[in-house]
């Protein structure tokens, strides 16, 4: 398990990252190719101007999303906790991930019940969160080292 520092700085900058890209994203209007655009679906040709004046059939690109899924916990291979009510399975957790692409949030939190939890720890005293993220990386240590001591 990483330290607290580590994880809240990369998710610190993850979060400050994807926001400046969705940002940056929505000054760009995008064009396809004919062909392209017809692997998409869009059967609708626009006429465009080349700088050589030549008119030329593309489409407009649809739009790209941009998201940071907020999570919590994940029962996975890199995470040895159980799946528990806030500890969903990564296959439960990546259907709730595709379940909010499109829904127009950059950041958002997919899974229902890490969004009850995320509620929760909002309204806590931050000394009380400390001491439980603190309780939690120290139960995650000992999962760990128990695993390695099982497998040598």
């Amino acid at each position: 398990a990483s330290l607290l520092a580590v994880h809240s700085g990369a998710k610190a900058y993850f979060v400050e990252f994807t926001e400046a890209l969705a940002t940056e994203m929505k000054q760009f209007e995008m064009w396809l190719p004919e062909e392209q655009a017809r692997w998409l679906g869009d059967s609708t040709p626009s006429t465009s101007i080349l700088s050589s004046g030549r008119p030329t059939n593309r489409r407009k690109a649809p739009n790209i999303m941009i998201h940071a899924i907020n999570l919590h916990s994940v029962a996975s291979s890199s995470n040895l906790s159980a799946p528990s009510f806030f500890i969903p399975s990564a296959r439960v957790m990546a259907k709730a991930a595709l379940s909010v692409v499109g829904c127009g949030e950059v950041f958002v939190t997919a899974y229902w019940r890490h969004a009850l939890m995320g509620a929760v720890l909002a309204i806590l005293p931050r000394s009380m969160v400390v001491s439980l993220m603190g309780k939690e990386i120290a139960r995650l240590r000992k999962l760990d080292a128990d695993s390695k001591k099982k497998g040598s």
